[in-house]
């Protein structure tokens, strides 16, 4: 009934901040009694009595004001708030500072920022809105860690909200990707396309050692913070891949070592299968510098390098005219060899034919071949829980088929429904007789 009062008393007469302070004194006098005159087992037990009539009865009104601890950065009063809840046995105090408050907060605080760059369009300046959502998160990511301790619910709080704020631009996975090639990419001097001190002159392959410095990797982690919480993974891996594809062909990639970093960055995210082909992209990269074979037909060429035999036709007669390939004239399928006896007083030349202007539909994902690589995902899944399971509810199926492909992107019910309907054409599963929302596995 003390304590009772004088809350009610504290709450009359001073702000939100001075009450947690009276609220932690009034608290650490309590147990310093109860160390003098009580037995041992019964000290908690008297302090979380004594939090709970202080703090737990009146969280509502603690926590309205809360928020403007957040707004003026008063950190000190967070961890005394903090402090005081984690001490209740019951976590309901604090899980309704971490939804109602917290992430709310920072949702706001993120979507400040996303709404800002979709009116100056964002596709513009991929590398300013990708950093300026680190800058919301790393901000936060701060206060939680030195407010909170890194409270398990704080962090999920931090990740949910950042989650919502960032995903609400429907073209991250693009801009993400962007942002990347902008980072990965040497301009025609031999120079890194990234700023903030990393533009330094690169050779046409590799880093020296040692130039992997700090401030880059920092950049490549926050790629793979921002990929974390990306949902449509798989959209960005298209959009990655062409990226990627057009640094290696046309050698305007900063740095193997950059890309092997990443590339094991989102692996270690997503897992190999995710990684298969952008790895196979790189590892091709280094077996051509390593080919053997003096002479070989087109179709042969056309075989190992899995282009069609009208292009590697076209692009063979370039060589041929440059006089880097000789050509034994069958017009059939003529036989290609190296001459060795090449020789010219450019530096460099250019036997590759011109490549068209690119425009954005030149960098366009087909929305054609990521719908088929779903469906497939997707059914496969499904299968997978099936197999496992055997005998499965609806509910309970979709919410496993969405946590094997949270990596992936976000499957919608809609898709899942109409993959489960194609698998049962097809036969790998059927209804229940009796319950219409079960599933079972045909083996």
């Amino acid at each position: 009934m003390y304590y009772s009062a004088k809350a009610k008393e504290l709450l009359s007469k001073v702000t939100i901040s001075e009450y947690l302070r009276e609220a932690e004194l009034l608290c650490g006098q309590e147990q310093k009694r109860c160390e003098e005159r009580l037995h041992r087992t019964t000290v908690t037990q008297v302090r979380q009595t004594c939090c709970r009539v202080l703090v737990d009865d009146h969280a509502e009104q603690i926590c309205e004001d809360a928020e403007s601890f957040l707004i003026n950065n008063q950190q000190e009063d967070l961890h005394r708030l903090f402090s005081l809840f984690s001490e209740l046995s019951k976590e309901s105090a604090l899980m309704s500072f971490k939804v109602n408050i917290l992430k709310r907060y920072i949702e706001r605080s993120g979507l400040e920022v996303v709404r800002k760059f979709e009116q100056e369009d964002a596709t513009k300046n991929p590398e300013g809105y990708i950093e300026a959502l680190m800058q919301v998160r790393n901000k936060y990511f701060e206060l939680i860690k030195d407010a909170f301790g890194f409270h398990p619910l704080m962090r999920t709080a931090l990740d949910q909200a950042c989650r919502v704020f960032a995903n609400s631009h429907p073209r991250l996975p693009e801009l993400l990707a962007k942002y990347t090639h902008f980072l990965m990419s040497r301009d025609k001097k031999g120079h890194s396309s990234s700023r903030g001190g990393i533009g330094l002159p690169r050779s046409p392959t590799s880093l020296p050692p040692g130039l992997l410095d700090d401030t880059l990797e920092k950049k490549i982690e926050n790629i793979s913070i921002v990929f974390c919480l990306i949902d449509d993974k798989d959209v960005f891996k298209k959009y990655y891949s062409k990226f990627l594809a057009r640094r290696l062909i046309k050698g305007i990639s900063a740095s193997d070592e950059m890309e092997i970093l990443l590339i094991q960055k989102l692996r270690d995210i997503c897992g190999y299968d995710f990684v298969s082909n952008l790895q196979k992209m790189l590892k091709d990269k280094m077996l051509s510098k390593f080919n053997n074979a003096k002479e070989l037909t087109r179709t042969v060429i056309s075989e190992l390098t899995n282009f069609p035999e009208q292009d590697c036709s076209h692009h063979l007669a370039n060589l041929v005219k440059v006089k880097v390939l000789t050509s034994d004239g069958d017009t059939a399928n003529p036989t290609y060899g190296l001459n060795f006896g090449f020789t010219n007083r450019k530096v460099r030349i250019s036997a590759i034919p011109n490549s068209p202007v690119e425009t954005p539909k030149a960098i366009k994902v087909p929305t054609r071949e990521v719908e088929e690589d779903r469906r497939m995902s997707l059914q496969a899944a499904i299968v997978r829980v099936l197999k496992t399971r055997r005998d499965i509810h609806q509910a309970q199926l979709m919410r496993d088929v969405a946590g094997i492909l949270a990596n992936q992107f976000v499957p919608s019910t809609t898709a899942i429904k109409q993959n489960i309907e194609i698998l049962i054409q097809k036969e790998y599963l059927r209804r229940h007789e009796d319950d219409q929302t079960r599933f079972l596995y045909v083996a």
